[in-house]
């Protein structure tokens, strides 16, 4: 398009590269990989074109070149060229994708068509002109001057997007899940969808062409400058060594990457390169500038000013089938064919990966294994997932184009491993101690435990836990309430497959409320009786023993024997005699009955009172007569006495009086009380009174006598018995 600036090196707007490299006649962005490299031989190809070619592309079985004035070529080899016009003024670029051509052109406008040969001229709402086109399977996006970007899911209704730019764009590709669009002062732009654009960083030079291969974006700009990435972030310059060349348009197929332009604004040049990184001259001193080049079916096509035209066609094999496929483990099923490419194996739940080694029936073709190149006749490592592991084998000739895609579809086998590989309760200890093979567990808790945590923890991270019906995480603790007495807990683990299922089962046994029953049931002594009678709500007792009892067994009975027994602080057991010695006098006995819930206590307490030693003393204190006196007088220690009455006293009173009121008293064999007269009859003459005093001992023993002379009746004789004289004759 000679008349928009020839002079000028971005005068030539129409020398903007957009390839679309197509396989097997379909449209879209490409990788063409080959083995050899093609000659560097170009010829000239004759055609009516009359004015300047801007674009080529390949599709539905169709070359197509539009250029200047509206001008359509057309071929369905690339050697032989017919003409044909469209309504724009001038075709800027022409891409075929989506089962549809679009040209681009000035004033907004575009040009879409089944064919090649039927034309519909459209407008897109913008007023720049528009540079190229490109296509990601869904979205179509065209990038013009002005910094204008729009995107068309049918290519026919567009949407304006934000480039955050005002600079030109002179080309835009789709590649490796990205768009990207470059322009004048090194301007490049990349979306993963056409509508969202971000700024990378690119050179200072005009990018004007653009394309993506081999796995890299290659763009190219005026002196010489190209850029390379791999991603579409980061771009790294490169230098083609053909001195002052200007690269307009960019191909890649038969395993290189093909650069034409012009050399210094003059004569037409064409680069190549294996890697986008070193060029080297192809052809140079062409006659006219070259705007644009595409690949297909083996086939470079350029053009440029004035209708030129040239062509290199390199002869591959388009052989992309495979010889063999085979699995390391698993049956493909149906058995390999070359010509079958969907296939269906299984393995099993322990197979992590599988070797997948796929051989080319052509050597000269290249085979990627899910994505990633891998050598004929040599196994790929694939990591393997429970269920459907979609594996795609895709190989492609020689001609760079001709693919191929096997399918296999590796299932493997869920887990049916439902072991728990750990069990453990928050406040208590399974009963055995836990063992994978091992299901039933017992464990016991106090009564003030309500609840306890489980944490069952799974062998295999794929099975899934319950725990009393409800799902639990692996390894995580989950709370179950307790009653009192057995409580039963279920851990079901279900494997992987859905079917195979484990359940352990662990009996808690949660102790009832601790008793608060601190009575006893009964109490008895050894010696003594106790008053009152034993009554368990009664505490307090007296008993009494002799003397000579010594010590006493107390004999305490729990009501309820999860009590404790303490008998003057000493611990005891229930119904066990417990030997308490006695002192002389009261002895305070307790006992201490401690519930089994060790704050509940009820204390008993018995006297036992033991009597003093018995008493030896058997004296009197005092002796008296109702008449006569005693002579000697008193004394305690004097046992014999004597008295007189007279004749007329027939009976006397004695009244003896204890020295100690223990002992006891009999007045001539008979029991007297101490202070208390006894009469004692007397007949005349001498009467014997005995006072016997026996000691308490009971044995120690006093006899007081009292000789009371009762006198003779006084007598009424006067009369002599006899007289005699001394000394008469």
């Amino acid at each position: 398009m000679k008349e928009l600036g020839k002079t000028g090196l971005w005068g030539r707007f129409l020398r903007i590269a957009l390839v679309f490299l197509l396989v097997a006649g379909t449209g879209g962005a490409g990788n063409w990989i080959g083995r050899a490299e093609a000659a560097s031989t170009w010829d000239n190809v004759p055609n009516n074109a009359g004015t300047d070619l801007n674009q080529v592309a390949y599709g539905n079985g169709k070359w197509a070149a539009v250029g200047n004035l509206g001008t359509i070529m057309t071929s369905s080899d690339g050697l032989s060229w017919s003409k044909t016009t469209i309504g724009l003024p001038s075709a800027v670029g022409v891409n075929y994708a989506g089962n549809q051509w679009i040209v681009t052109g000035a004033s907004g406008k575009i040009a879409t068509s089944p064919d090649a040969v039927t034309w519909t001229v459209r407008s897109t709402g913008a007023s720049a002109s528009l540079s190229a086109a490109a296509y990601n399977g869904t979205v179509w996006v065209i990038a013009g001057y002005s910094g204008v970007i729009l995107s068309s899911p049918d290519g026919i209704v567009w949407t304006p997007r934000t480039s955050g730019t005002a600079a030109n764009f002179y080309s835009v590709t789709y590649g490796g899940g990205l768009f990207v669009a470059v322009g004048s002062s090194g301007t490049i732009r990349t979306s993963p969808d056409g509508i969202t654009w971000t700024m990378r960083s690119g050179s200072p030079e005009d990018l004007m062409g653009v394309n993506y291969g081999a796995g890299q974006f290659v763009a190219g700009g005026s002196n010489q400058r190209v850029l390379t990435s791999s991603d579409g972030i980061t771009w790294t310059p490169r230098t083609v060594s053909v001195a002052g060349m200007n690269l307009y348009g960019i191909a890649y197929g038969a395993n290189k990457f093909v650069a034409v332009g012009d050399i210094g604004g003059g004569p037409g040049a064409i680069a190549s390169s294996p890697d986008g990184i070193t060029w080297s001259a192809e052809k140079t001193g062409i006659g006219g500038f070259l705007n644009h080049v595409g690949f297909a079916n083996g086939r470079f096509v350029t053009v440029g000013g004035s209708g030129t035209m040239l062509t290199q066609y390199n002869t591959f094999s388009t052989n992309a089938n495979l010889s063999n496929l085979t699995l390391s483990a698993g049956t493909l099923s149906p058995a390999f064919a070359s010509g079958t490419t969907g296939y269906t194996a299984d393995v099993s739940n322990g197979t992590a990966s599988i070797n997948v080694t796929p051989t080319v029936a052509d050597g000269t073709a290249t085979v990627k294994v899910n994505g990633s190149t891998v050598a004929s006749g040599s196994p790929s490592p694939v990591s393997l997932n429970v269920g459907a592991n979609p594996i795609t084998v895709e190989v492609t000739a020689q001609d760079g184009t001709t693919k191929k895609t096997y399918t296999v579809s590796v299932t493997q086998a869920a887990s049916t491993n439902a072991n728990l590989s750990g069990l453990t309760l928050s406040a208590a200890t399974l009963n055995p101690t836990f063992a994978s093979g091992t299901t039933s567990y017992t464990a016991g808790v106090a009564n003030n435990v309500s609840s306890i945590d489980v944490t069952p923890t799974v062998a295999d991270g794929t099975a899934t836990l319950k725990v009393n019906g409800s799902t639990v995480t692996s390894g995580s603790p989950s709370p179950v309430s307790l009653n009192v007495g057995t409580n039963t807990i279920t851990v079901v683990v279900t494997a992987q497959d859905g079917t195979t299922q484990k359940t352990y089962t662990v009996t808690v046994t949660r102790a009832a409320p601790l008793s608060t029953n601190a009575n006893l049931n009964n109490l008895t002594l050894s010696d003594g009786t106790l008053s009152p009678a034993f009554a368990s709500g009664t505490t307090s007792y007296t008993a009494g023993v002799a003397n000579n009892v010594t010590s006493v067994d107390v004999t305490p009975v729990l009501a309820d024997g999860t009590a404790t027994l303490k008998v003057n602080g000493s611990t005891v057991t229930s119904g066990s005699p417990s030997p308490i010695s006695l002192n002389v006098g009261a002895n305070t006995i307790t006992v201490l009955v401690t519930a089994q819930d060790g704050t509940t206590q009820k204390t008993y307490t018995v006297t036992v009172t033991r009597a003093a030693p018995l008493s030896t003393n058997a004296d009197l204190s005092g002796l008296t007569l109702s008449a006569g006196t005693l002579s000697p007088s008193f004394a305690s220690g004097t046992t014999s006495y004597t008295a007189g009455v007279a004749n007329n006293v027939t009976s006397v009173d004695v009244t003896p009086t204890l020295a100690d009121g223990t002992a006891t008293l009999k007045v001539n064999g008979s029991t007297v009380t101490s202070g208390s007269p006894s009469s004692v009859p007397l007949n005349v003459g001498a009467n014997n009174i005995t006072v016997s005093v026996t000691a308490q001992d009971g044995t120690t023993q006093k006899t007081y006598t009292v000789t009371v002379t009762r006198a003779a009746p006084l007598s009424g004789n006067a009369d002599l018995s006899n007289l005699v004289l001394t000394g008469a004759a």
